[in-house]
Order: C-alpha cells, then sequence, then structure tokens
C-alpha cells in the first residue's frame, strides 16, 4: 500500500485535521503497549490494506507481554 493510498483510506473515517502520527489515531506508534489489556486482532489476508501494519502491531503487543 502506497502512502498516498493509506491516506485517502483513513481519510474516510477521520476528520481532515487530524495528526495522523498522533498514537490515538495510529497505536502502532505509542512507545510501548506493557500496560495495555489483552487484545484481539484480525487481518484478513490480502484483501486487508492494512495488513503489514497489523502484523507489526501484533508482533509489537506480543514483545510488550500484552
Amino acid at each position: 500500500m502506497t502512502r498516498e493510498s493509506k491516506h485517502k483510506l483513513l481519510s474516510t473515517y477521520l476528520p481532515i485535521a487530524v495528526n495522523l502520527g498522533d498514537s490515538f489515531i495510529s497505536p502502532i506508534r505509542a512507545q510501548n503497549f506493557k500496560n495495555l489489556p489483552p487484545a484481539l486482532l484480525m487481518t484478513y489476508g490480502g484483501h486487508d490494506p492494512m495488513r503489514i501494519e497489523g502484523e507489526e502491531y501484533i508482533r509489537r503487543l506480543k514483545e510488550d507481554g500484552v
């Protein structure tokens, strides 16, 4: 997924003025996940345009013991 297509997808759900670097908007940008509750994340193979980011988020959650 290109940066442009990702921004287009996110603009469907977010206001124009939002900071995409904010960890409340893009949780993967948080410094750590140590105090988060258990999580369930699902990606949909080749059909999920955010699959790569989802897999990275899962990896980081596991690293921090979530």
